[in-house]
């Protein structure tokens, strides 16, 4: 064998175990990751204002609603049902604020069914809530509104009161 030939095999066979060591060396990486987190506060919720009817007389024998839209200023309408003035119970949307961690978004959740109202005569519901808005911002205002229910037949004169669920919870 010439030297030129021992020269020429002996760089051929450096050759191929230095890419045999590259390649070997190339087959495996390690990257480093970083984990973190963000805590807010928790979500709440205060109610500030009742949702209230005021005072109703039913016009007769039959079935009446009284419907109170979900607004800082409603509108209220009588179906069968007489509006009756009273000062001591102004007719209001419920009123709630959410509060958390700030520039947070939540969703509203509000009765989908009815609640009973009670009182000296059964039968008295209040159904299809709305709301003033479907999302909203922490720290901003909002209301509820709902259909106030009657019977057909004599109802008893007295006071009713009931309780619903509203709920926020974070986007």
């Amino acid at each position: 064998m010439t030297n030129l030939r021992k020269i020429i095999l002996g760089a051929a066979s450096l050759a191929a175990l230095a890419a045999a060591s590259s390649a070997s060396a190339q087959a495996t990486a390690t990257a480093t990751g970083t984990a973190s987190v963000t805590i807010i506060a928790p979500i709440t919720l205060t109610k500030n204002v009742d949702l209230v009817f005021g005072s109703v007389v039913k016009d007769g024998a039959g079935a009446a609603t009284v419907v109170i839209t979900a607004a800082s200023s409603p509108s209220v309408t009588p179906t069968g049902a007489t509006l009756v003035a009273n000062q001591s119970a102004t007719r209001t949307a419920a009123q709630f604020t959410a509060g958390g961690t700030a520039s947070q978004t939540y969703s509203i959740t509000i009765p989908a069914g009815s609640i009973s109202l009670t009182g000296a005569t059964a039968g008295l519901t209040v159904s299809a809530f709305s709301k003033s808005q479907a999302t909203g911002a922490i720290g901003d205002t909002f209301y509820v509104g709902g259909q106030l229910n009657l019977p057909a037949g004599a109802i008893t004169a007295g006071s009713y009161t009931g309780t619903f669920d509203v709920s926020v919870a974070y986007n």
